[in-house]
């Protein structure tokens, strides 16, 4: 979390072995190997869905699934489709054409992209952005689920997409990193800063973040 301008989006990148990075290393360490970014085993572990993913109108739901697990070079990709579309209640719109879909389901559509290779870490990149909230609440259960068994990181500013989800939130500021911890401690950072630091009303895991990423 942090606002605009932090860097979020250039970190993910990184993560997702995008970009290049200036110093430091990059390494994901799953059942006990520690594979660096610069690895060739490293990418085939990503799933990464951006801010504004690119998408192809005319695909079907279906078509889209089996166009990314083709990329993926997945070994039997009918069942990793059908199996992406079991996870992600995507039954009715999978004959649909992504362009006709409203844009919280092909966002769900697009998080299947980012899945069907079953990868260990996915990334997501402000991904409830333009949703109302039934869709966003959608989004979130279907991320629930697939987090069951990998690991997910999440930029976002919208905070409920977060809650007692993660076990871990970062909060980057201008500085560097203003912020590691539980959001229940991010809470309690929150409540014991000066209401003068914020307008009334306002929630105090927002008050600490706002605060924190200023460097204040």
């Amino acid at each position: 979390m942090g606002p605009n301008g932090v860097g979020k989006t250039t970190l993910l990148r990184a993560l997702a072995s995008l970009g290049t990075i200036d110093a430091g290393s990059i390494l994901l360490g799953v059942e006990g190997a520690r594979t660096p970014s610069t690895s060739p085993r490293y990418r085939p572990r990503i799933g990464y869905l951006p801010q504004d993913p690119d998408f192809i109108p005319r695909f079907t739901t279906r078509e889209a699934l089996t166009y990314s697990a083709w990329l993926h070079r997945v070994d039997d990709a009918p069942a990793a489709v059908r199996q992406v579309i079991d996870d992600l209640a995507l039954h009715d719109e999978s004959g649909r054409q992504l362009r006709r879909l409203s844009g919280g389901t092909r966002r769900r559509v697009l998080l299947g992209q980012s899945l069907i290779h079953r990868p260990d870490l996915l990334l997501l990149d402000e991904p409830t952005v333009g949703m109302d909230a039934e869709h966003r609440h959608a989004f979130r259960r279907a991320v629930d689920e697939v987090a069951q068994d990998r690991i997910v990181v999440v930029s976002t500013h919208v905070l409920s997409d977060l809650g007692d989800r993660c076990g871990r939130v970062v909060v980057l500021g201008r500085s560097g990193l203003a912020f590691d911890g539980t959001v229940d401690e991010l809470v309690a950072q929150g409540e014991a800063m000066d209401p003068a630091n914020g307008d009334d009303g306002e929630p105090a895991a927002d008050r600490a973040i706002r605060v924190l990423a200023a460097g204040r």
